[in-house]
């Protein structure tokens, strides 16, 4: 049975292996007719003993979608040919050319929304429905589509990521961070979180009080760190940064390095390219050291 399954090339059901003399039959000219997702490990290589049940368990939830492993020590001209000098290395082709990747072993749920782009599974779908809701502004059919997931799914990032916003947006902060705590760590959920706590720290805040007390002391910090929630919390990030690094120059321990932390957070939404992000981390370094 082994050897059989070792001269067909297939690893597992539904996953074919790859050679330097088969790459480009099995994976070039493959992806013209569908994605092709290949996953370039070694035998040695812990990371991807830890990744390979992970991938293979996702590629079955998308038919549409030919998972391919190569080893790299078996087959070194295409790991050449593609620059893999780091494993797992995985890269999605269409039209024989690479289409997106990644390194190392992700969770598994970066794994799915990765081939959730390229070829949704019904629980994908259905979160792209929902969050296409949500763009329209039709929270009720937004709300539903994410609750549908998260009955066949209940640790699906995306959606928890979803709902938790709008809860968040009606209020029920406690019902968000509930959710949220159950969910695995990805950047939606993260930022959800992020948001999250500056919600909770521009409720009750009289903007007008707080902007007297820094026209009285501009090193009240108290004022700047929920100021900076406030403004957080609308999405006026340049403004929320002033008030955070304010909070860090003038009490660093305050709201247990909150100004810190919330600076922090700003980022982890932006996104480390984003000029803003960029530019604030910068004094913010100063700032520290």
């Amino acid at each position: 049975m082994v050897t059989h399954v070792m001269e067909v090339g297939m690893t597992s059901a539904g996953v074919i292996e790859a050679t330097d003399e088969t790459f480009e039959e099995r994976v070039i000219d493959a992806s013209h007719e569908r994605p092709i997702v290949v996953d370039f490990w070694a035998t040695w290589c812990g990371p991807c003993q830890t990744l390979s049940p992970i991938i293979e368990r996702v590629a079955g939830e998308h038919p549409e979608v030919q998972l391919v492993k190569v080893n790299v020590d078996e087959s070194p001209a295409v790991a050449q040919a593609f620059a893999v000098q780091s494993i797992p290395a995985v890269m999605a082709f269409r039209g024989g050319r690479v289409d997106s990747s990644f390194l190392g072993a992700m969770p598994e749920s970066d794994v799915r929304a990765f081939f959730d782009r390229l070829a949704p599974s019904e629980a994908g779908r259905l979160v792209q429905d929902a969050e296409a809701a949500l763009d329209a502004g039709d929270l009720a059919g937004a709300r539903a589509g994410f609750k549908a997931v998260l009955a066949a799914e209940p640790e699906n990032a995306a959606a928890v990521a979803g709902l938790a916003g709008i809860l968040i947006h009606a209020g029920d902060l406690d019902g968000a961070e509930a959710l949220l705590d159950r969910a695995e760590t990805t950047p939606q959920v993260t930022a959800q979180r992020a948001y999250l706590r500056f919600v909770r720290g521009a409720v009750g805040v009289d903007v007008a009080a707080m902007q007297a007390r820094l026209a009285a002391d501009e090193d009240d910090v108290l004022g700047h760190y929920a100021l900076g929630c406030v403004e957080a919390a609308s999405g006026r990030w340049e403004e929320a940064l002033e008030h955070f690094l304010a909070v860090v120059m003038f009490d660093r321990a305050y709201a247990e390095d909150g100004g810190r932390l919330r600076a922090l957070d700003v980022f982890s939404l932006l996104g480390d390219e984003d000029p803003t992000t960029l530019e604030y981390r910068r004094r913010l370094t100063m700032l520290l050291f």
